[in-house]
């Protein structure tokens, strides 16, 4: 999925925008660099997407304050 995405929508896509494809022209290191970068950011955003249920509180059913009761 990767290989597709990467070579098969890049190779048509980066040339309608800036031209050229000039994956070729960057260097292996700056490829590291942005995958640890992306690898780090997702392991540090990860506890915010996690679901706590003993934290979880449904709706309550009676209507709070300033609220109508629907009959």
């Amino acid at each position: 999925m990767w290989l597709v995405n990467f070579y098969g929508f890049l190779s048509w896509l980066q040339p309608l925008l800036v031209g050229e494809f000039y994956i070729r022209e960057i260097p292996w290191w700056v490829a590291a660099l942005t995958h640890i970068a992306f690898t780090l950011a997702v392991l540090l955003a990860q506890p915010l997407g996690e679901f706590k249920p003993e934290s979880y509180r449904p709706p309550s059913a009676t209507p709070g304050k300033g609220e109508r009761a629907e009959a």
